[in-house]
Formats: C-alpha cells, structure tokens, sequence
C-alpha cells in the first residue's frame, strides 16, 4: 500500500472504462484529446499486458508507473479511457481493477452505461463491421469463416453467449469491482441515453466527474458524430458482396490496413452517413434472446438503481415489477 498512498499525492486522475457503444469515440476524440484542461493519456504499459502471465505483473506495473510520472508533470487532470475494461469475466475485471489501481492510486472511475437492448443491437453491428474490415475475433472466424460475411444477430448472439464474451453487459458488477478497488464514492455512472435527450446533461455529468469547464466541453462536442451506425441498404450490399465470387476475393486480399476503406467505398459507407434520410440498420431478436438480455439488464439495472440511485426506469432500462 506505500506504493499506492505515494501515487495519491498526484494530480487528480480519471479512468474511463466504458461500456462500449456509449458515445466513447466522441469523448476520446472530442473532449479528451481536445480539452485544454485534460491531459488524454491514449496507452499505458499495463493495460497493453494485463493479460499476461501474472509473474510478470510486478515489473509492468513498475514501468506503468514510471511512465505515469511524466503525465502527471504537466499538472493538468490525466484521463485515461479504454471501453475494454468494462468487458470479460468476474476475475478479469478483479484482476485489471488491481493492477490499475496500483498503477494510478487514488482516482476517479467515470463509467457510461446503455440500455442493455439498445447496447446489444448497437454492439452487433459495430462487430459485424470490425469482423468485415479488420482483424475478425476468432471465435467468431471459427464459427463464420473468412470475410465478407453477413450473419444476422442471433446467430453472433449465439456465438457471443457461448463465448462468455458479453461481460459488458454485466455493468453493475464491473461497478462494483472499481467501487472496491477505489471506493464507491470515487465512481459515477453516467446515463449514455441523456446525449440524445438532453446532451448538455450528459455532459454535465462527464465534466462533473473530471472536474474540467462544461462549457469548453460543449464547444468541442456540439454536433460532432463518431461511428455512424450503417443503414438497411449498406447491410443489403453487404449481402451481395458475400455473395460476388470476383468482389469477395479482391477483398479478401486487400492488406488489412485497406480493407475497411475498401468494404467502406463498396458499401458506399459515406454516402450513407451523409444521408440523414437514410434508414438505420435494425436487428430483429428472437423472443428467447431478447428474454435473456432483459433479465440480465433486469438483475444488473436493479442494483444501480440500489447502490447509485440513478433514475434508470425513466430512460426505458428494464428493471424487476413490483
């Protein structure tokens, strides 16, 4: 504990993880990177390593904080952000909770959370994309084969459950681990359905939690968009692509760094994304799908509201009657 009661005497730090699809492009490239009272760290050593051989542990978080030395010099508030940390199994979180908090000592745990309905159909087509133009998750190769592919969601549902790789969805358990780890009154959960509703709101809240100007923080934010989702018709091109013998080949040995821009100019990514007009792709559940993900919600939502009382009933989470 010396080590970490000496990294506390830093100036305040802030640890961002998560969960996925919750507007965190936008924060990283908007408002953390942008803000001149935040100093954006975009890596540190342990989290390129926390998964490897636990006897390597002390030498990575001695390097980590070292490296942390020298951002905390510059005096302004350190953001850290990586939406993978809200992911992966109970001893998972436990283990890069210790390991950061070791690494950053005493600091501020910032977490954006979605519905777990909306975050599910959002998480599949980002995945769909990533799985077409870039390095595809192997479980998912292993199951769908080479790109391009088209699979629908529940057919990646089944896989994804299978794999025990949706922890993201298990939010108030990733909350509990941090509020252990740093103190339950050094973490916020902030609503990710306020940036529609009331996006001056939702950032009240991020800036709140960072201790930075909220009105700096507006400026910079203020109609900007980050990860469009695709529309109907760029899943429709996606379909025949899988299914031209000559356009799935081409594309298939573009080198990996051109392939996104590559399935990107076919399916005509931009156009679309210019196009407010445009119908947002949509997924249909299957009934028992949906009746897992909302009891899961139900469960993980139930104790939010219990521990951090956040009005999460008015923004349509799924919560137990009584």
């Amino acid at each position: 504990m010396k080590a970490v009661d000496k990294l506390s005497s830093h100036p305040r730090t802030v640890l961002h993880i998560g969960m996925k699809k919750t507007a965190t492009t936008l924060l990283q490239q908007c408002l953390f990177e942008k803000h001149t009272e935040v100093n954006y760290i975009r890596s540190i050593c342990p989290v390129r390593y926390l998964n490897c051989p636990s006897e390597m542990h002390e030498g990575i978080i001695k390097d980590a904080q070292q490296e942390m030395e020298s951002q905390w010099r510059a005096g302004r508030v350190c953001v850290f952000s990586r939406e993978k940390l809200s992911g992966g199994s109970l001893k998972k979180k436990l283990q890069q909770a210790e390991i950061l908090r070791r690494v950053f000592g005493d600091c501020q745990i910032l977490i954006t959370i979605r519905e777990p309905l909306s975050w599910t159909e959002s998480f599949y087509f980002q995945q769909l994309k990533v799985f077409n133009s870039r390095r595809p998750p192997y479980a998912l190769f292993r199951t769908f084969g080479r790109p391009p592919r088209y699979f629908d969601i529940n057919e990646w549902l089944s896989v994804m459950m299978r794999e025990e790789m949706l922890g993201d969805l298990y939010i108030a358990e990733t909350a509990e681990v941090y509020a252990e780890k740093f103190g339950k009154e050094n973490v916020s959960l902030v609503i990710f359905e306020k940036l529609k509703q009331t996006p001056r709101e939702f950032l009240a809240d991020i800036c709140r939690c960072i201790g930075i100007s909220l009105e700096e923080a507006i400026t910079l934010c203020e109609g900007q968009t980050k990860n469009v989702r695709w529309t109907e018709t760029s899943v429709d091109r996606l379909k025949r692509l899988e299914g031209s013998f000559l356009a799935k080949w081409i594309h298939r040995f573009k080198r990996t760094k051109k392939r996104e821009s590559n399935l990107h100019r076919l399916l005509r990514i931009h156009e679309e994304a210019v196009n407010p007009t445009a119908p947002k792709a949509r997924a249909n559940l299957e009934p028992k799908w949906k009746e897992v993900i909302e009891k899961i919600g139900r469960e993980q939502s139930q104790e939010i509201v219990e521990q951090w009382g956040l009005p999460l009933a008015a923004y349509g989470y799924p919560l137990p009657e009584n």
